[in-house]
């Protein structure tokens, strides 16, 4: 598990990024029905109050944590929020389509989506940050 001390370890945000990257597609791949859970909850939290106080608490864990981790790569915490709840997205959805077709998309696909997610969130920060 990537935890704070290791994104402090990196000297660059890139190669925080790619270590988190490496990370969460051996995740998908390997915790495939877990993800699939969390998006089946997070469905039923819609209708469902009770759900949606269950799915609220572990959401809120999990954006907490990949925000924190991306608060490293000079994201402010809001910005590192948003860029959590999009990579935690992409995580799900390619977990739904494993479990619908384990041939749908490569770990390579995959890895290469979530860097895209990630270095964008990271490049846009960067960007807006020196004008």
């Amino acid at each position: 598990q990537l935890c704070a001390e290791d994104a402090r370890s990196f000297i660059r945000p890139q190669q925080f990024l790619d270590a988190l990257v490496a990370h969460l597609t051996e995740e998908i791949m390997r915790e495939t029905a877990w993800h699939v859970l969390i998006a089946e909850l997070a469905a039923g939290a819609a209708t469902d109050p009770a759900l949606r106080e269950l799915y609220r608490d572990i959401d809120e864990n999990h954006r907490s944590t990949f925000a924190a981790l991306l608060t490293s790569t000079g994201l402010t915490e809001q910005k590192a929020r948003v860029a959590a709840r999009s990579l935690l997205a992409a995580v799900h959805g390619f977990a739904l389509e494993l479990t619908v077709d384990r041939e749908a998309v490569s770990r390579d696909d995959i890895a290469r989506t979530l860097k895209a997610i990630a270095t964008t969130h990271v490049a846009h920060h960067v960007n807006t940050s020196s004008r």
